[in-house]
This record gives C-alpha cells, sequence and structure tokens, in this order.
C-alpha cells in the first residue's frame, strides 16, 4: 500500500508523524482552568482536534479523488495500443468489367503497432505525476495540520487569559466589598470605594470581551473539521510545556525534504520522464500489418503484409524535449530558490523561537514568581492598613500584566514550533523538558 493510500485508510499521518511532540506537551495540564470555564463541556485534545480535521476536511476528500484519479491514469498508460482489422474491396462498382462485384478483389487484414517501449516511457510519466499527487496531499495535510493546531493554541490561550480575568474579577468583587466595609466603619475614603466600584466593572468588561474571543475561538477551531461551537467543546493542554529543540543546523540542513521543496523536484522528475518518453517516440513506432486476399475472378488466395513507418518524427520530437528540458531546469532553479527562501524563513522563525522561549522562561522563573510574592505581601499590608488601595492595586496589576505576558509568550512560542515543523516537514524535539 502506498504512503498516500495509507494515509487516506488510517487519517492522522500528518498528526502522529509531525505533531506528536507537541501534542504530548499539551495533553496534560490546564484541565482546571477549562473546568472553570465550562464543568459540562468535553475536552478535545490537540491529537483529537488534529484527527478530526485529518478525517473530515472536506479538501482532503478532493485529494483523495485525484489520487484515484492518478492510479487510473497509471493504468490507462499500460494499456497496449489495440489491433485493428480491416475489410477493403477493390475493382469493383467501376466501369467495364469491373461495373459490378464478380471480379472484386477482398482483402482481410489486421495491424498493430510495436509500442511497447513507448508504453513503458508513458507509465514512468503516469507514475510521476502520481507521486506529484502525493506530493500535493502531503502539503495540504500539513496545511490542515497546522492551521488546526495553531487554532487550537489561540484557543487554550484564551482559555487561559478568560481565566485569568475571572480570577482578576472575583478578587475586584473581594475587594470591593472590604471596601464597603471599611466605608461604613469610617476607615476608607469615598474616593477609593468608587474607584474599587470602577475596577470592578472593567474586570466584569475584561471577561464578556474575553468570552466573545473565546467563543470565537472555538467556532474557528470546530471550522476546521466542519463542526460549529455550541458550547459543548473546550480544549485541554498545557502552554507551559516546553521541548528542547534540535540545533538550527540540523532544521536547515533538512530543508530539502520540506514539502515545497519537494514539489518542485517532483515536478522537476515529471520533466525528465517526459524527456525520456518524448525521445522514445522520435523512434517512430512501426505498424506492421498482415492479411489474407482472395482474387474473384480466379477464386484464389494469396497472403499479403505491409510495414509503415513515419517520418519525421525525430526532429519534432528534439524540439518537444527541448521545450520540456527548459521547464525542467525552471523547475529546478525554483526548488533551489525555495530552499533559498525557506532558510531566510526559518532563521526568522527561528529567533523568534528563541526569543519567546526566553521570555517564557524570565516571566515563569524570576518575573511572576516575585511579583506573586509582592501582590501576597500587599494583600497583607493593605489588610493591616499600611499599604493604601491605590498602592495594592498598582502591585496585583503588575502582577496581572506579568501573568497575560507569560500565556502570551508561551502562545508565542508554541506557535513558531508549529510554523517551523511547517516549514521544514521535520519534527523538531529531541525530548519533552517541563517549565513551571
Amino acid at each position: 500500500m502506498s504512503v498516500l493510500k495509507a494515509s487516506y485508510a488510517q487519517k492522522k499521518p500528518i498528526a502522529d508523524r509531525f505533531f506528536v511532540p507537541l501534542i504530548l506537551s499539551l495533553l496534560a495540564g490546564f484541565a482546571c482552568q477549562a473546568v472553570a470555564i465550562n464543568e459540562t463541556a468535553t475536552g478535545v485534545t490537540l491529537a483529537e482536534a488534529i484527527e478530526k480535521s485529518l478525517s473530515k476536511h472536506p479538501q482532503l476528500q478532493v485529494q483523495a479523488a485525484r489520487y484515484q484519479a492518478s492510479l487510473a491514469a497509471i493504468d490507462r498508460a499500460a494499456v497496449a495500443q489495440g489491433r485493428e482489422i480491416s475489410l477493403e474491396l477493390e475493382n469493383m462498382l467501376g466501369s467495364g468489367p469491373y461495373r459490378d462485384v464478380d471480379s472484386a478483389e477482398a482483402t482481410l487484414s489486421i495491424s498493430w503497432v510495436m509500442d511497447g517501449r513507448y508504453r513503458s516511457k508513458r507509465v514512468d510519466v503516469a507514475t510521476a505525476r502520481q507521486s506529484l499527487t502525493m506530493v500535493q496531499a502531503d502539503i495540504m495535510r500539513f496545511d490542515i495540520a497546522a492551521d488546526t493546531a495553531q487554532a487550537f493554541l489561540s484557543a487554550l490561550a484564551f482559555q487561559a487569559r478568560y481565566t485569568l480575568a475571572m480570577q482578576a474579577r472575583d478578587n475586584a468583587a473581594a475587594a470591593l466589598s472590604d471596601m464597603r466595609r471599611r466605608a461604613g466603619a469610617g476607615s476608607a475614603s469615598q474616593i477609593d470605594l468608587l474607584r474599587a466600584e470602577v475596577e470592578l466593572e472593567r474586570r466584569k468588561l475584561d471577561v464578556e470581551d474575553l468570552s466573545h474571543e473565546l467563543d470565537v475561538a472555538y467556532q474557528r477551531l470546530t471550522a476546521q473539521w466542519g463542526g460549529s461551537h455550541s458550547g459543548d467543546v473546550i480544549v485541554r493542554g498545557n502552554l507551559a510545556l516546553m521541548p528542547a529543540l534540535v540545533a538550527f543546523e540540523q532544521l536547515r540542513s533538512g530543508l530539502e525534504q520540506s514539502p515545497s521543496v519537494r514539489y518542485f523536484l517532483t515536478m522537476a522528475r515529471i520533466k525528465a520522464a517526459e524527456i525520456a518518453m518524448t525521445k522514445t517516440q522520435a523512434r517512430s513506432a512501426w505498424r506492421f500489418s498482415a492479411g489474407l486476399r482472395r482474387y474473384q475472378e480466379t477464386d484464389d488466395y494469396g497472403a499479403v503484409a505491409g510495414i509503415t513507418v513515419p517520418l519525421g518524427g525525430r526532429s519534432r520530437s528534439n524540439v518537444i524535449a527541448s521545450e520540456i528540458a527548459a521547464g525542467q531546469a525552471l523547475d529546478q532553479a525554483l526548488a533551489v530558490s525555495e530552499k533559498n527562501q525557506l532558510e531566510v524563513r526559518l532563521f526568522a522563525l527561528y529567533q523568534a523561537l528563541l526569543h519567546s522561549r526566553h521570555q517564557a522562561d524570565a516571566l515563569a522563573n524570576a518575573i511572576v514568581p516575585r511579583l506573586q510574592q509582592a501582590a501576597t505581601a500587599a494583600d497583607e499590608a493593605y489588610a493591616m492598613g499600611r499599604f493604601s488601595y491605590s498602592e495594592w492595586l498598582y502591585v496585583r496589576q503588575e502582577w496581572l500584566d506579568a501573568q497575560l505576558a507569560l500565556i502570551d509568550a508561551r502562545h508565542t512560542a508554541q506557535a513558531n514550533l508549529i510554523e517551523i515543523e511547517r516549514l521544514t516537514g521535520q519534527s523538531l524535539f529531541v525530548h519533552m523538558e517541563h517549565t513551571q
């Protein structure tokens, strides 16, 4: 069974082959945040989302039909040119002794073309074109899997932001309740009370905004497999799990196997097969015939045989071969150009990935923990009256902003990983490392 046929049967080779490490990094964790969003919704992992997309995306059905058509083209190319049977009548319906059919001569013959070598080249061309169909299918499946993964990550990041927004709203509500108690006791100003009320309204607006954004993110994800979000689906994963990368040089050295470069190289191979077929055509296929002739006047029979050799085929085929060779040179040049462009894009993505990972590490290990300690200390100081409401609110806002920045940095890092995999067709990971 061919790779493509197997992929259509299994419906998930791209998820297994290229996105497994990222899938593993997103399967665990984040469940507590998801439950806070919808306790009755069904959790969807990245592996399940990609599998659904690869099994239900309508474009893949079109590609499957194209693949079947390419198989039929190979079978058609292997069919030999059919034999021909002909009946020829001569010396009849004329004048004089040939005015009727009494003197007619009948010849029954069979003819065939010696096209075995040419047929083999036709099969080579059809097979090369089938390989192009398989490359196109790989590119399509890569794009669908990568688009699904990006939509999944976006939903996952919005879930984290939404959960954080609800926590901030609850904290603001608790702070307002405390402020009202203080204001009633005369230990808080009316100004601080009004500011606490405004802060709660702002946090409510944040929750509402993110709720809409989250619904849109869910809709974009479910649309990948032709579904529509009705509030019964959430995503489950962990943005905090960061895989260790392979070296940039290893990625760059494998760019020739990237889907887009393989496309142009396959086109060049098709041209090579077409040139070989054209050169075979230059040795024009000879047509042979053999049969039996009956002479009406003498009631005798005789064997007939013939051979037809087309002329001028070599010069015509040389012109066609030259045109195809020019196209082959173009495809090879495009493959080189595509690889060079991919190197530039890969370098930019790799640097962006390193930067986002560095940001995430700094936020997770140095900034957020310190701000968490500062927020805890600010809560204690505010409760004891040593901190004003403005000072307490400023520290809490810093802590909130740092957590949002951490979510963004992790989301960006994971998104860059997916784009590098889409670009190179390579798995980037040698092991999984957990980042707190």
